[in-house]
């Protein structure tokens, strides 16, 4: 079992511990962002008086890190990109899936035009 560790004393604690983790996965969140984040897991549990059901937490640093993937895993624009410069942009529709298209053939007829003259 996990030892248990004392609630943190206030939102910074908590900030902290995100923080840390934020660094360590890579995850994309500014620092007034992750604050807020903090702020309102702190402001949660200590309305619940550190309870998850009727259990007390034991170990409040590992409910921290859940509650920043949860947030990552509500904006997927938070997660790293595992070396990509940009993501592969989705196009949804049949109609931007041909706008893609076109602008593919264009270019390549346009580059074959250019290297036979």
């Amino acid at each position: 079992m996990a030892k248990s560790i004392p609630p943190p004393e206030d939102e910074q604690a908590v900030y902290t511990v995100m923080h840390k983790y934020c660094m360590a996965q890579d995850f994309r969140f500014n620092d007034q962002e992750l604050k807020l984040i903090a702020a309102t897991m702190f402001q949660h549990f200590e309305a619940t008086g550190w309870r998850s059901g009727k259990n007390v937490i034991p170990f409040w640093p590992a409910l921290a890190k859940r509650w920043l993937c949860n947030e990552v895993q509500r904006n997927p624009k938070r997660m790293p990109l595992f070396g990509k410069e940009k993501p592969t942009p989705v196009y949804a529709t049949q109609k931007d899936n041909q706008t893609l298209k076109d602008k593919i053939r264009k270019k390549l007829e346009r580059d074959r035009n250019e290297s036979t003259s």
